[in-house]
């Protein structure tokens, strides 16, 4: 026989009058394994989210350097004698890192960058140039970054004045026109 006791004046719960069992071992076993589920399904789309902040604090140690040398070209600053007029950036992967220099064109390199393992160019070897006082560049105008674990990239496009887009993206869209 059940029988209503009110709670906090306003919600009432039905007891069980006799004697209570508790929760079945299948009853337990069943929580568990719904909850182990949930925290799995979790755990994976954290380490999903986490590879893309990677990527994208990676994208924007790249761009850091394209504005420099692009500023830098735009100011005019002469880092040396021997300078030409034009600063460079660089990108090559000799092994396993990736490294992105930028080049005062006729000077030794004034900064470069190497990337954390795990990374590589989709398109080899990249070099765009910056001419003199922002009137444009030339040379390779896509550069796509490749997360090995994942299948996501980052391409960074330019436009002919030296314009820099980038985008996160993935599968197939991990192309240059």
């Amino acid at each position: 026989m059940a029988k209503k006791v009110p709670v906090l004046g306003v919600i009432t719960v039905l007891v069980h009058m006799g004697k209570s069992s508790g929760f079945t071992y299948l009853e337990i076993l069943i929580v568990i394994m719904v909850t182990t589920l949930l925290a799995l399904a979790g755990k994976v789309a954290y380490s999903n989210f986490n590879v893309r902040k990677q990527l994208e604090a990676e994208t924007k140690k790249a761009i850091s350097y394209f504005d420099l040398a692009r500023t830098q070209t735009i100011a005019g600053e002469k880092p040396c004698d021997t300078f030409e007029g034009f600063f460079s950036v660089f990108a090559t992967q000799p092994g396993d890192t990736i490294e992105l220099e930028v080049l005062p064109a006729g000077c030794p390199s004034q900064t470069a960058y190497t990337f954390p393992e795990g990374y590589s160019l989709a398109s080899g070897n990249f070099l765009i140039n910056y001419e003199p006082f922002g009137t444009g560049v030339n040379g390779s105008t896509c550069l796509i970054l490749l997360q090995n674990s994942t299948d996501a990239c980052a391409k960074l496009s330019f436009d002919q004045s030296g314009n820099l887009k980038d985008t996160i993206t993935s599968g197939a869209n991990c192309s240059c026109p």
